[in-house]
């Protein structure tokens, strides 16, 4: 039997939802799954010190997406190009990303 998939995605404004995020991946991998944290590139070196087996980190910019919808920025959920295909997990959680409903929608 193979290890249920969890993907999570945290936002890059700040290193808050990533740390909330890796403690919900180390308790969750500590149960048996296989967690990948998508982060952003200034937190992967925090976010690894959690890492061990069976939790993956991966960079993952969101670029802010409040301030470049204030900005009338035209690829404000450019991100979502980036994200894996939905069939890489059993579940996706966004910390609070509800755009990731459009690639995901169970997440």
């Amino acid at each position: 039997m193979s290890a249920f998939r969890l993907g999570i995605l945290a936002c890059d404004s700040g290193l808050g939802h990533t740390s909330r995020s890796a403690v919900i991946g180390r308790a969750l991998a500590d149960l048996g799954a296989e967690v990948t944290i998508f982060c952003p590139a200034s937190a992967l070196s925090w976010a690894r010190q959690i890492g061990g087996e069976k939790i993956y980190i991966e960079a993952l910019e969101t670029k802010d997406v409040i301030q470049a919808l204030r900005c009338g920025a035209a690829p404000a959920t450019e991100w979502l190009d980036r994200l894996p295909s939905p069939d890489a997990f059993d579940v996706f959680i966004s910390d609070n990303l509800p755009d990731v409903l459009e690639r995901y929608s169970d997440a």
